[in-house]
């Protein structure tokens, strides 16, 4: 992973953490140490990706994660499969990080996805 692409995290992670107010602690044995699930996604919207989102959201959810983040590039995809995504997000208990990396794409389908988003960032010239 690059210096910028941690910069870049840890940017949403500072402002994610002050939108939030406070971090849970894990349920490792390490109190002290926050998590953050990632997802990444590369390839078109559709039925197995919408499984693969809700998998990872519960996973963060049963985990005590301070997050979800979704690393985005998608081309677009299903209306139906998009609308279950764009749910599942807004049902979260934990929230949701969308992060567009450089070069990468966050088209037709991935834009609502990257709206409905707790926190919703991109790299520069992505």
């Amino acid at each position: 992973m690059s210096a910028l692409r941690i910069a870049y995290i840890a940017a949403l992670l500072v402002l994610l953490v002050l939108a939030v107010g406070s971090l849970q602690v894990t349920a490792s044995g390490q109190d002290d140490v926050p998590v953050v699930d990632v997802l990444r996604v590369d390839g078109t919207v559709n039925p197995s990706l919408a499984r693969y989102i809700d998998r990872g959201i519960s996973k963060a959810e049963r985990d005590g994660a301070v997050a979800c983040l979704i690393e985005l590039d998608t081309p677009g995809g299903l209306l139906s499969s998009t609308e279950d995504i764009v749910r599942r997000i807004s049902e979260a208990t934990v929230p949701i990080v969308v992060y567009v990396p450089k070069g990468s794409w966050a088209a037709s389908a991935g834009a609502f996805i990257t709206l409905s988003a707790d926190v919703a960032a991109m790299a520069p010239r992505a």
